[in-house]
């Protein structure tokens, strides 16, 4: 089984900040890897994160992001869809 996590909003009803899933949590985590900790990641096979070209451009948010995944052990079946 796969998860799919959309974060390719245009956040364009909060101008100014960040997209919503770029924010951090209290921990100081991404909201994106943060709002899937409950599920049993587990009995997913691959989790799929789709995001804008246009989010890591103006953001650099790729290497901090991966670096998150590596933490969590999901790196290795996380695939980045742009």
């Amino acid at each position: 089984m796969n998860l799919i996590v959309p974060m390719a909003g245009r956040s364009s009803r909060f101008p100014g900040i960040r997209p919503k899933w770029m924010l951090t949590h209290p921990n100081g985590k991404f909201m994106a890897i943060e709002s899937i900790m409950g599920f049993n990641l587990d009995s997913f096979e691959n989790i799929y994160f789709v995001y804008l070209r246009e989010h890591e451009e103006e953001y650099h948010f790729l290497k901090g992001f991966q670096e998150e995944l590596e933490e969590h052990n999901l790196l290795h079946k996380t695939r980045l869809v742009v």
